[in-house]
């Protein structure tokens, strides 16, 4: 591989760019977090007066969960840029999902692509590294925004599965079909057909990853692409 071939070069410039990012992220959201935490301590001051409008009353709710629903995300995106930390956790698969998807939906939106959940892995636990495994759900759920976008009425349907020793995340767009070719080297460290401001390793990230853990990332033409990992 080439390295200095300009495509390279630019894709070594951006991961370095990102890298730079996520060094600055845990500082911003800490400062964040405390800008969130005087919005709900006050919200909840107010609140606990006795005789307000019912209408103040619900706007303050309003404001209060909002307030701590972006504390939650701001949490999340520190935890992505923080510096990895070794070993295994276990996690509960469908709610560290749908946590993870929470982090998409404004990119989804922006897109104009419906982003769909099933969660039919209730009460299936994984033991993984959790900043590897949520890194490699976003890889997935880019590759897919970016494979809708422009398209009229997409789709990205997330779908959680369990059997006897594995439990399984898909990620599909339900309507785009991958040529074999394509197929055949999609995997491939930067190989991308989406030109060249893209990395090419969102779908290699995510197999590497899934194979440390014993698990596999496969595309099938029915369910998409799957990440699977032991149970």
């Amino acid at each position: 591989m080439d390295l200095l071939l300009p495509e390279r070069h630019e894709a070594i410039i951006r991961v370095f760019r990102g890298h730079l990012a996520g060094l600055c992220a845990n500082s911003v959201a800490h400062d964040l977090n405390n800008l969130l935490g005087a919005i709900s301590s006050y919200s909840e001051l107010i609140l606990s007066e006795d005789h307000l409008p019912d209408e103040t009353r619900r706007m303050l709710n309003q404001i209060a969960g909002a307030a701590q629903r972006c504390g939650c995300l701001v949490q999340a995106l520190a935890d992505i840029a923080r510096r990895e930390q070794p070993g295994n956790s276990i996690i509960s698969l469908g709610p560290f999902v749908e946590n993870t998807l929470a982090l998409c939906q404004h990119d989804f939106r922006r897109a104009r692509i419906e982003l769909t959940y099933e969660d039919t892995a209730a009460g299936c636990s994984v033991a993984v590294n959790a900043q590897q495994f949520q890194l490699a759900l976003l890889c997935l759920l880019a590759n897919a925004r970016e494979a809708g976008t422009g398209m009229k009425n997409a789709t990205v349907r997330v779908r959680t599965e369990t059997r006897a020793s594995t439990c399984s995340v898909s990620v599909r767009n339900p309507d785009i079909e991958i040529p074999n070719d394509i197929r055949e080297r999609m995997f491939e460290p930067f190989f991308t057909m989406k030109g060249a401001h893209h990395l090419g390793l969102g779908l290699s990230v995510a197999r590497d990853m899934a194979r440390k853990h014993n698990g596999d990332l496969i595309f099938d033409e029915n369910t998409g692409f799957v990440l699977e990992l032991q149970r």
